[in-house]
């Protein structure tokens, strides 16, 4: 439990965060740091949502362009954290995330992703069947090409938003878990106004990262944002028997291996969308990726007790897909006969139509900012949006370009370019 030692909401704050996923907690951390008075509020637990049942992947490779300079910084303040914070449950295990693929077509794909690295003074590495048999010495291994950028890695979800929570409350933020926000009005006497189910409280500067709850907290035009979810499944089994290590894909399958023998397995095209109202609702914003959306993800019928924003925070794993994790994972000589399923988990991914987040502030006056709809790559690119926040708070110029994440490019006809996919 990470809930602050003030058992008492106070009734102001300089800044509240909303959510306590990857990116509120980091936003929290930057902001205590840099001296600011914080209180962020949690509906359910530290990093309960999809923040601690993704794969733990920190991938610069395969990003849109606009993000690429955001996803360096994050690289590297990763692997400070776990200093920065005192904690070994933030370790970054550098081994690289490799795109691997069997045609031609993989190959020039890569080839685009391997530019984008290089004019941000990234150096990937391009992998040949010789190369891909050495990091996979597998008894059929059957991948031609590949893309391999070093210096990317992975830190273990389920602990990473704890123990960064751990520092907040050690630096003087205060967090409250069990905390629902219902509702924020920026107002017009320099306050923003926030209802809790705690009571209410007052703030300077408010964040909104809440993940899929994000879209219908801010009053006005950000309660328009169209964002819909889909939910992940995760299998992870134990087999020692293999020797390859680290986190790759081929486009079917997603997969890492720890030093203890724990293979984690995710279907690229796996993903479970549950119709809704806001299904309907925002199907127009959707028109240029729906095809995409419908080649990743199978519609089902909504469950019972969800959120009315389509998402549910503690979603089972989906039966089928854990099977055909574990039938495409043997196929490719990632697992033996004998592996047996360890654990499995599902989790709940708020997305938008050109899958790319916003970070921005949607009301005049500039007193709230929304970062939300991270698409699935919101665990990796969390540190550098922590930073953006912290300059917004202090008053300072952004370092990077934050165009491309407006919130109003949904609204005032820009024509939206889809970013690569999860």
């Amino acid at each position: 439990m990470h809930r602050s030692q003030h058992p008492t909401l106070p009734s102001s704050t300089e800044v509240c965060i909303v959510g306590a996923g990857i990116v509120g907690i980091l936003c929290a951390l930057e902001l205590v740091e840099r001296g600011h008075r914080v209180v962020c509020l949690e509906k359910d637990r530290v990093g309960w949502a999809q923040s601690g049942r993704n794969l733990g992947w920190i991938r610069q490779q395969g990003r849109d362009p606009a993000e690429l300079p955001l996803m360096v910084e994050a690289c590297r303040l990763w692997k400070e954290l776990g200093e920065r914070c005192g904690s070994a449950a933030l370790a970054f295990e550098e081994t690289g995330i490799n795109y691997l693929g069997l045609h031609r077509s993989d190959a020039q794909r890569y080839e685009t992703f391997a530019a984008a690295l290089e004019a941000h003074g990234v150096r990937p590495e391009r992998l040949d069947r010789r190369r891909i048999s050495q990091l996979y010495p597998l008894p059929e291994q059957r991948w031609r090409y590949g893309l391999r950028t070093p210096g990317d890695g992975r830190v273990a979800p389920a602990f990473a938003a704890p123990a960064i929570a751990n520092a907040v409350l050690e630096k003087g933020g205060r967090i409250f878990e069990t905390c629902a926000v219902r509702a924020i009005d920026p107002g017009g006497d320099g306050r923003v106004r926030i209802e809790t189910d705690l009571g209410d409280l007052t703030a300077e500067r408010v964040v909104i990262a809440s993940g899929a709850g994000s879209a219908g907290l801010a009053a006005g035009s950000a309660a328009r944002l169209p964002q819909l979810c889909v939910e992940s499944t995760v299998t992870e089994v134990f087999d020692p028997s293999n020797l390859w290590r680290g986190s790759g894909t081929d486009g079917v399958l997603a997969f890492y291996r720890t030093a203890q023998g724990h293979v984690g397995l995710s279907l690229c095209k796996g993903f479970v969308h549950r119709v809704g109202p806001q299904t309907l609702r925002h199907l127009g914003h959707y028109a240029r990726s729906l095809r995409s959306c419908l080649q990743m993800a199978r519609l089902a019928l909504p469950r019972r007790n969800v959120g009315g924003d389509g998402s549910d925070v503690n979603p089972a794993p989906s039966r089928k897909v854990v099977r055909d994790s574990m039938s495409a994972a043997r196929q490719r000589g990632l697992i033996g006969a004998n592996a047996r399923v360890r654990r499995c988990w599902a989790g709940s991914i708020d997305l938008l139509p050109d899958f790319l987040p916003v970070l921005d502030t949607p009301h005049a006056g500039g007193s709230v900012f929304v970062a939300t709809g991270f698409s699935g790559h919101g665990f990796g690119i969390a540190p550098a949006v922590a930073r953006v926040v912290g300059h917004w708070a202090g008053d300072r110029a952004q370092p990077h370009d934050l165009s491309r994440f407006r919130f109003n490019r949904f609204f005032d006809r820009t024509p939206i370019a889809q970013g690569p996919t999860f």
